[in-house]
């Protein structure tokens, strides 16, 4: 079955109210829902420290590599990119 579909022509990013309506929409539970938006916010916010904290310039590459992978499942991939 598939998803509902965004507005043609967007920068197809996905906000946090998509994502909070599609979780209810699989878990019907609004308190499961506002815990999940609220861990998907905190791993947004943890990973823009990760990405501009100093300690870490030693190991960019692995960093570079680490924040790549996790914002892959908030943020739409590039389609020109490797």
């Amino acid at each position: 079955m598939p998803g509902p579909q965004g507005e043609p022509g967007k920068d197809s990013t996905v906000t946090l109210e998509e994502v909070e309506k599609l979780i209810l929409s699989i878990v019907g539970n609004p308190a499961v829902v506002a815990e999940a938006v609220s861990q998907l916010a905190n791993l947004k916010k943890q990973i823009a420290v990760i990405q501009g904290d100093g300690r870490y310039a030693r190991v960019d590459p692995h960093r570079t590599e680490i924040v790549k992978r996790l914002r892959q499942h908030y943020e739409p991939q590039d389609p020109y990119t490797i």
